[in-house]
């Protein structure tokens, strides 16, 4: 891709329905502490009748004919509606704020932005900017590391991103006081300051950096699932705002990256990249004192009440994870409650469970059992037919994800980190494959491709550290600029940041275009043509590299700034389905964890990528500064390579678009585990 970024970077917020990447499996199922009013958590019930929406959605939701609500319908793309829009959004903007406002509190709301505005957006752009020339620069202001060692410690830095699932799984078993959010952002709050305070005062080296570095992207990857917990379970029982949400997260998320860019490579030139390290600490602060004030609005949680006999889903052969709800944690309250096995506390019975190990059958020959005890709980979720082998590949993903992360920062060279990633590559789609079949072949073969989809798909940071400004080959001392891609490009910090946000406000416009323009397209036409559309844009670099766009008269930042949008824009329409797949995959009752799980896959596919570019680097005998030798062959092969995906597609990707969002429509048809109309 471009000079200024890397060529891809870990996905970051989920998606879904109404943002499902909560990674905790209690939130797919549980209708619980409703009825409340919005200052205490639970948002009034809303009718999903038009009554339940003023005013138009920032991004439009349509109805298709057959009647189902959320499903996104292709819209004409027409100059006069994108005017009305332009000219109408301050006051959909306010109307948007103030709708979820009245109907969450807005402590919530304020959370949700912060979480993702703050903490995770311009947190996120402060510190990858100031890591990336941390790593780079010349000591004392850095390390002076070259690219095969700038990606080994930067994929170490992302392995909390690729065990998301992992956190879901422990807020849901390990409950702090009855509250399973709220403690854990409180907890990465503190960690975030420690963590990036000690990267900005102490002059620490490389080791003790990567560790301060991967701790600090826990402090961020964390509250995400939190919230994103916290998220899907108002989306559950108000499913009219779930796209309400949804587009509160992505919008702070976006405007945080925006805000953020639009001023760091002023600092960075300032105060250096210590010094977004500091700023990234008062990001933390902001997200750690609303919490330690519960502004997420968490009720507490005690005694659980499980459906041991889970049941196939309707509509669908796989069975359903283990149903449900919360009672009050006093045995005595058990004799006045009923139990649905839906999932929900129905009134007064005379059969009621007492005491809170009590089990009892129902007529339908179900079993309920009041669970008590975290190792309870992960031992019915290890055994259960739908949940067991989601958890237990969390865990193997987990392992395996720090496992290679460890490899690639202790090693030096080119061809350990290689031979892991490619032995890792192989393990965890092997893993996935044998694990998600057991739940479906179909969500089985999905999860595979997303993961790698990523994988196969070399970066590097070289195109970085060749154009950026480097005081030996530059200005003045241009003439002495070694190798045949000369003049360096010698971009500043400063133009480094408006390529940022440049490429911040086309992933706002990206997402918007797709969810009006592009959701009607089949997943398969999708990625067909975008892929193709991104080895195109990849090779624009070619021409960057052989200074052919000055031979053109082409200005080396005009040039980027085209490529950027170009570049940014089509990945954004490449990454929108991947999102929706996988939440429409996910069976019911694990659909939390398991999109966290396919999103943490995801990110594991990016950073294999890194480990693979550290391979295509060394084939190509060691690209490397200040020489860069190779550096042509070394981009049209990466660009090529953007073509690998297209492969998989016939066998992993399934029939369909976008707009079938559910489990039942996206396995409709399937036969004991097997795709319908296929050998």
């Amino acid at each position: 891709m471009l000079a200024g970024r890397e060529d891809s970077a870990p996905l970051r917020p989920g998606l879904g329905l109404g943002r499902a990447d909560s990674g905790g499996s209690e939130q797919a199922f549980l209708d619980e502490d409703r009825g409340e009013d919005g200052a205490n958590g639970g948002p009034p019930h809303r009718s999903e009748s038009a009554g339940g929406r003023e005013g138009p959605l920032p991004m439009e939701m349509e109805t298709d004919p057959a009647g189902g609500a959320g499903q996104r319908a292709a819209q004409k793309l027409s100059a006069g509606a994108l005017a009305r829009d332009v000219l109408a959004a301050p006051a959909n903007v306010a109307a948007y704020y103030r709708r979820l406002s009245e109907a969450f509190g807005w402590r919530f709301v304020a959370m949700v932005s912060i979480v993702y505005g703050l903490n995770q957006g311009m947190g996120e752009a402060f510190f990858e900017f100031g890591g990336r020339y941390l790593l780079s620069d010349e000591p004392p202001a850095g390390f002076g590391l070259n690219a095969s060692r700038i990606e080994s410690i930067q994929g170490f830095a992302n392995v909390p991103w690729q065990i998301k699932s992992v956190y879901g799984i422990a807020s849901d078993t390990f409950p702090i006081g009855g509250y399973h959010r709220n403690p854990y952002v409180i907890a990465a709050g503190a960690l975030g300051v420690a963590s990036w305070s000690a990267l900005w005062i102490f002059p620490l080296g490389v080791g003790f950096a990567a560790i301060m570095l991967f701790l600090g992207n826990l402090s961020v990857a964390s509250p995400d699932v939190m919230i994103d917990a916290s998220v899907a379970e108002r989306c559950r029982s108000h499913p009219n705002f779930a796209s309400d949400l949804q587009t509160l997260c992505w919008a702070s998320f976006g405007l945080g990256k925006i805000a953020a860019s639009s001023s760091m490579g002023v600092l960075m030139a300032l105060f250096g990249s210590r010094a977004l390290f500091g700023l990234t600490t008062m990001t933390s602060v902001a997200m750690l004192i609303p919490a330690l004030f519960n502004w997420i609005t968490e009720q507490p949680r005690s005694t659980r009440l499980l459906n041991t006999a889970p049941r196939a889903a309707s509509g669908s052969s796989s069975p359903s994870a283990p149903r449900y709800t919360t009672v009050p944690a006093n045995p005595e309250a058990l004799q006045d409650v009923d139990i649905d096995l839906r999932g929900h506390v129905a009134g007064a019975n005379d059969d009621g469970v007492s005491g809170h190990d009590a089990r009892r059958a129902d007529d339908r020959g179900d079993e309920i059992q009041v669970e008590h005890g975290c190792i309870g709980k992960l031992r019915h979720f290890l055994v259960d037919p739908v949940a067991g082998p989601v958890y237990r590949l969390s865990f193997i993903v987990m392992g395996i994800s720090i496992a290679m992360g460890i490899i690639a920062e202790q090693s030096d060279g080119y061809v350990a980190v290689f031979a892991s990633a490619l032995i890792t590559t192989a393990s965890i789609a092997m893993a996935v494959y044998q694990y998600e079949k057991e739940v479906s072949l179909r969500l089985a073969k999905a999860s595979v491709y997303i993961f790698l989809a990523g994988a196969m798909q070399p970066t590097s940071s070289l195109m970085f550290l060749w154009s950026k400004h480097d005081e030996r080959y530059c200005d003045d001392k241009a003439d002495q600029c070694p190798g045949s891609f000369c003049p360096r490009p010698c971009f500043s910090e400063e133009f480094f940041s408006l390529v940022s946000v440049v490429g911040y406000v086309v992933f706002v416009v990206g997402t918007a275009m797709y969810n009006k323009y592009l959701s009607s397209w089949s997943y398969k036409r999708i990625w067909r043509v975008t892929q193709i559309a991104l080895t195109l844009a990849s090779l624009l670099d070619l021409i960057f590299v052989q200074r052919w766009n000055l031979a053109l008269g082409i200005p080396d930042k005009a040039f980027v700034l085209g490529d950027e949008i170009l570049n940014d824009l089509i990945s954004r329409l490449n990454t929108m389905p991947l999102f929706v797949l996988a939440a429409a995959t996910c069976p019911p009752g694990v659909e939390a964890t398991l999109f966290a799980l396919n999103m943490g896959l995801s990110n594991f596919g990016v950073t294999l990528g890194r480990y693979h570019g550290v391979g295509l680097m060394w084939i190509f005998g060691g690209v490397t500064g200040p020489n860069f030798v190779n550096l042509d062959w070394f981009v049209l092969a990466r660009s090529l390579m953007r073509l690998l995906p297209i492969l998989l597609i016939p066998v992993l990707v399934p029939d369909g678009t976008p707009q079938t969002e559910t489990f039942e429509d996206v396995h409709a048809g399937t036969d004991d585990g097997e795709d319908p109309g296929k050998a």
